[in-house]
Parts: structure tokens; C-alpha cells; sequence
């Protein structure tokens, strides 16, 4: 200790000074006082509000329909990408190929209704899936007028 600055051997902690004595039942007091307040503001909080909260509205978010859109796009540009393998494969006839065309006929026609109602003007998928339902109705047209016999 002696190599410690500023303590030296002399001072010693005085324990002469008496305690003091505290209330024993402060604890369960203060504890009783805090319930009885929580208990009175509760109380006040039920007579007051008598009328039930008002529910919030449920909107879709504007993601979940922008996702659909896109949802569709990528399914009709599935179909046409097995429209195209299907007439490169020699071994399938026309009238088999027939029911592929037919959907994507669907499928684009309800790609443009749902672009015209739900994407925004200036958007690059709206432009895609646009670009690609006018693709699909050309190649329905090109199929049923004879152009791939």
C-alpha cells in the first residue's frame, strides 16, 4: 500500500456513527400505494372509454399487385418460350401444339386487361408485358392463319 498515491496507513474508516433505523413496513406500504394508483387509473381509463376502437382499414399493399403483375408477365413468357420449343421439335404435330397456342392467347389477353387497370404507365414491366401479350397474339394469329403449315 505504501506504493499507492495519496493512502496512507493512518486513515481508518470511523464506525462510530449510529444507524438508523427505517420503517420495516416501508416495502409493503410504497407496494400497496402503487397498486392502489394503478388500480384508481385503471378504473378511470374503463369510464371513460365506452366506445369500442376503431378498426383500421385493410388495404393491400401496392407490392402484392405490382408482384401479381409481374407474376403473370414471367408466365406468359413462359408459355411463349415453350411455344417456341415446341415448334423447333419436329415430332409434334400442329393439332398437338394447338392447345399451347390457345393459352397463350389467354394468357395474353388477360395480361393486357390487368396492364391497363393495375401497372403504371411508365413502367418497364408494363412495357414487357405489353410488348409480350402483342408477341403472343401475333403468333396465335401467324398459327391459326396457316403460316407454320
Amino acid at each position: 500500500m505504501t506504493k499507492i498515491d495519496g493512502i496512507s496507513e493512518g486513515s481508518q474508516i470511523s464506525t462510530n456513527k449510529p444507524l438508523q433505523k427505517t420503517d420495516a413496513e416501508l416495502f409493503k406500504k410504497t407496494l400497496d400505494k402503487a397498486i392502489e394508483t394503478k388500480e384508481s387509473v385503471q378504473t378511470e381509463k374503463t369510464t371513460k372509454s365506452n366506445l369500442p376502437e376503431i378498426q383500421s382499414a385493410q388495404m393491400v399493399p401496392a407490392g402484392n399487385t405490382a408482384r401479381a403483375f409481374e407474376n403473370k408477365t414471367g408466365q406468359l413468357l413462359d408459355l411463349m418460350d415453350r411455344f417456341a420449343g415446341e415448334m423447333g421439335n419436329p415430332e409434334r404435330t400442329l393439332k398437338e401444339i394447338e392447345p399451347l397456342v390457345v393459352a397463350l392467347r389467354e394468357n395474353a389477353e388477360a395480361l393486357l386487361k390487368s396492364a391497363e387497370k393495375e401497372a403504371a404507365q411508365d413502367s418497364p414491366v408494363r412495357e414487357i408485358a405489353v410488348e409480350s401479350a402483342m408477341r403472343a397474339n401475333i403468333e396465335y394469329i401467324k398459327f391459326y392463319r396457316g403460316d407454320y403449315v
